[in-house]
């Protein structure tokens, strides 16, 4: 989370800093330039005329700067970099609750051309990022006839790039006579009722946005557009409403890279889209647009020096949206020599008191909780309690009848700051299960233990919009389980705790969730022996991963380990302190401990935001924005980097094994105060001040 002010000081700063960033640039070009990787795309004849050694990088600032090297004027086809651009035109056409109910947000882990089974068409369950989910997305926009809907996404993109754009004709006429597989998901959609109009209509527009003719400025210029909250920083023009900015930025930060999106998000951690042409383009929000043009495509049909040149600009100026947590983030920092001022959250404060031991909560303080707080976020959440608790949708789960008492109308809320300040309302102190909400946790303990670089070498990090315990979710080549948050993925994460014994890894579990909670935590015996013996999908799960590698040593011990941390037992505002460390750049706010190292806290935000939600991941981000974790025993933890944690409590379900009211709270939460964090109107760290001053 960057604070306005701050890069309105940064974009000050770009003159200043100009001979560094224009050098680095032009470094990184002539680093890559030899590169010989990656093959040229043949699907359409155009492209494959392409020469390998074209390449141009391009950094547009939010204000209008411009920093490139290589032949940026060559000009290219857009391909599939024009679905977000299409995406913000039909939002603006149709709204975007409409836009929503007919294609979903969901990330499908899937290549773009994929075809989908009947039940993902009728459910929704794709993107507008896929081409079955773009073709549906052009089929939306307005217009009395094919003419005007061509003129208006002509005139819609001339707004972006800052001139009139043409298509290139060869390439359209080549994409129409190659349109087979487009059409048959054309009609598979008109068959199932999930488009409507004429379908060559729609198919003819859909390969004109394709063959739109750009260069990699004007790219940059677009997604500076997007970075400046629908401004092109050129020509000042406004080419997309400010509201739906971040509904753009956050499909394409889950699904802009299709199957390459999880590992985009984990490494390079920013909004981006792809193209078959060789192009990518990124968003830093409120801060640049940056445009890669490099033929060569490699894995995953990205180009090949493109991957290269994000990766290393995102590292060297800190640029993943969560990076912010535990360090400044301004591309100005390479002036510095990447110092940084210490953050308050560094030293540990809790309210006026600077903490160099840990520090435990007096009772006078344990009693500032909850109502005790008088303040306008805590008579909010006291709204929101009132409003849903009547809600009776959802079904509490039990994995064993009569095992344990639920009661349906559990409800506690609970934010907790990294200043240490607890707000809490309902039934925040109801012990239950921590259940899947003990995988963020488990993981980090598994890249604290191993590194980085082993754990993603037994679990990737791609979301795939699938439900939490999907058994045949391994990938295809590596057979790696796709992310940590899926129970397979758990389960690959747990085998990899290291401890001399049973009783020894246990006991390292235990004190890992101590140090993010601030008081020892206890397993529920009754729970984890009932779910020791329904557990016939996770000996099948572990059976199957083992037999590719996966996991190694006894399969018992590794299950009894997993189930016994999701058998851990916390109140809604353990989950808040848990929360608030991981904002709070791994520190806990309340005892001043360090519980994670730094560097590992944007791993844990990467996954828990693009996969932490399972099937629902996609939706969450588009409407929440900001990385969160539920768990079946009702619980939701989310994180508000650098700001807080919070936490609800509801035992009632949805289908997807997330809290009804947990899901309706957290929504409106973001709505309210502007979380999200790619919405361009707000800034969540003017809300923390807010917070501060307001309380009494």
């Amino acid at each position: 989370m960057r604070n306005l002010t701050e890069l309105t000081d940064l974009i000050g700063k770009f003159e200043a800093i100009e001979p560094p960033l224009q050098g680095f640039i032009k470094s990184l070009h002539e680093k890559y330039r030899p590169l010989n990787e990656g093959v040229v795309s043949d699907y359409l004849p155009e492209l494959a005329k392409a020469n390998p050694d074209w390449f141009s990088i391009c950094v547009v600032s939010a204000d209008g700067k411009i920093y490139q090297a290589g032949d940026t004027d060559r000009l290219f086809t857009m391909q599939s970099i024009s679905k977000p651009f299409v995406y913000g035109l039909a939002l603006e056409d149709r709204g975007s609750e409409e836009v929503v109910r007919k294609i979903g947000v969901e990330p499908t882990g899937d290549p773009v051309n994929s075809i989908l089974e009947h039940e993902e068409l009728t459910e929704g369950r794709y993107n507008p990022m896929v081409n079955i989910g773009a073709i549906a997305t052009t089929s939306l926009i307005a217009g009395s006839d094919p003419s005007e809907r061509n003129r208006r996404l002509l005139e819609m993109f001339r707004r972006y790039v800052g001139r009139e754009v043409s298509v290139d004709e060869s390439t359209y006429i080549s994409k129409k006579n190659k349109n087979n597989l487009h059409r048959a998901m054309a009609y598979m959609m008109l068959n199932f009722g999930t488009i409507a109009g004429n379908i060559e209509e729609i198919l003819d527009l859909y390969c004109q946005q394709c063959s739109l003719m750009v260069n990699c400025r004007e790219l940059a210029i677009m997604a500076a557009t997007l970075a400046n909250g629908g401004v092109n920083p050129i020509t000042g023009e406004r080419a997309i409403a400010s509201q739906y900015v971040k509904n753009l930025l956050s499909v394409m930060y889950t699904c802009g890279m299709y199957d390459f999106s999880g590992q985009w998000a984990y490494r390079v951690g920013f909004p981006a889209k792809s193209g078959l042409a060789g192009a990518i383009l990124g968003v830093v929000p409120r801060q640049m647009g940056i445009a890669v043009f490099s033929p060569p495509l490699g894995e995953h049909r990205k180009s090949e020096r493109g991957v290269k040149v994000f990766e290393e600009l995102a590292e060297r100026f800190n640029l993943h949206v969560f990076h912010g947590v535990s360090q400044e983030v301004t591309v100005g920092r390479c002036e510095r020599g990447f110092d940084r001022p210490p953050r308050r959250s560094d030293r540990a404060k809790l309210g006026n008191k600077t903490l160099s031991t840990p520090y435990l909560e007096t009772e006078e303080e344990r009693d500032r909780s909850g109502n005790g707080i008088h303040s306008p976020f805590q008579d909010f959440l006291e709204q929101l309690h009132q409003k849903y608790l009547p809600l009776r949708d959802g079904t509490p789960y039990l994995s064993e009848p009569d095992l344990v008492e639920i009661n349906p109308d559990w409800f506690g809320i609970c934010a907790v700051t990294v200043d240490g300040d607890v707000y809490a309302v309902g039934d925040y102190e109801q012990p239950f299960l921590i259940q899947s909400i003990s995988k963020v946790f488990a993981y980090g303990m598994a890249l604290s233990d191993r590194g980085r670089d082993y754990v993603l070498q037994k679990v990737d990090v791609e979301p795939t919009g699938d439900a939490y315990n999907s058994i045949v979710k391994v990938e295809e080549s590596s057979k790696r389980p796709h992310n940590p948050m899926v129970n397979a993925g758990a389960i690959a994460t747990t085998n990899l705790i290291l401890g001399n014994s049973p009783a020894k890894r246990l006991n390292r579990v235990l004190e890992m969730y101590k140090r993010f909670i601030g008081h020892k935590v206890f397993v529920d015996t009754p729970t984890f022996v009932s779910e020791q013996h329904c557990g016939d999908r996770n000996w099948a799960i572990s059976y199957l991963l083992r037999n590719f590698g996966m996991i190694e040593g006894s399969i018992g011990e590794t299950l009894d380990l997993y189930l016994q941390q999701c058998s851990a037992i916390v109140n809604c505002r353990d989950l808040a302190v848990m929360g608030a460390t991981l904002a709070n750049n791994g520190i806990n706010p309340m005892t001043g401990t360090r519980a994670i190292a730094a560097p590992y806290v944007r791993d844990f935000l990467s996954v828990m935001y693009t996969c932490g939600m399972y099937d629902f991941a996609g939706a969450w981000v588009y409407n929440v924005g900001f990385p969160a974790k539920s768990g079946v025993g009702g619980g939701i933890i989310a994180v508000v980097p650098g700001q807080m944690g919070i936490a609800v409590f509801s035992p009632p379900l949805d289908k997807r094994g997330n809290s009804v009211r947990g899901i309706k709270v957290f929504e409106e939460l973001s709505q309210r105060f502007g979380l999200h964090i790619f919405d361009p109107t707000t800034s969540v760290d003017t809300f923390l001040q807010w917070m501060r001053e307001t309380r009494t």
